[in-house]
């Protein structure tokens, strides 16, 4: 069995070609591929049909942990390809560390949660980062222009449209409205 993982598609392609390259029957001296390297579903699918065509049965991964947790309980690595190639080899895998999810038969699968979840992370960071940007600074710092805007929601009560009035918070109905509920917080809170 031979493990990859390395910067890309193209590199572990490199790597097969080199290996056919070096070998004395133009055979490659694995019967068994376990790629770990980073790519999308489409692609990873390519190399497991182009492994079938050279005799080397495939198994795709996808890491889900950083480097340094590698070998330590906190590994999290996903895999996807024929379940006996997987149940077959889960003891060398293991040496890897953590846990190994087998996903299904489908070699793209381990791929596609990757990309799936790192869309979510970075989409969650971006999120924050854009949340700490607007929510902590003062709004005539974020633009020289900067007026309330009236935001409009997709669906109401009744399924329409409605209007919700941003306005400015010192004076406008929406300032207003908030000294109302607090005042009513107060109130409640008194009783």
């Amino acid at each position: 069995m031979a493990i990859v993982c390395v910067i890309d598609a193209d590199a572990v392609d490199a790597i097969l070609d080199r290996a056919l390259a070096e070998s004395d029957h133009h055979k490659l001296p694995t019967t068994t591929l376990v790629n770990l390297t980073s790519e999308g579903p489409g692609r990873t699918r390519e190399l497991a049909t182009r492994a079938e065509n050279l005799g080397v049965a495939y198994l795709d991964g996808s890491i889900m942990t950083p480097a340094a947790a590698i070998g330590t309980e906190a590994t999290r690595i996903l895999y996807s390809g024929s379940a006996d190639l997987f149940d077959r080899h889960r003891q060398t895998l293991a040496a890897l560390g953590g846990t190994a999810v087998h996903l299904g038969t489908d070699p793209g699968r381990a791929a596609s949660f990757d990309v799936a979840l790192l869309n979510l992370f970075w989409s969650s960071i971006t999120g924050l980062m854009h949340y700490g940007r607007l929510a902590l600074e003062p709004p005539a710092r974020m633009h020289p222009d900067w007026r309330p805007v009236k935001a409009v929601e997709i669906s109401g009560p009744q399924g329409g449209a409605v209007a919700v009035d941003h306005a400015d918070p010192d004076g406008g109905p929406a300032g207003q409205r908030s000294a109302r509920r607090s005042q009513k917080a107060s109130l409640w809170r008194a009783s």
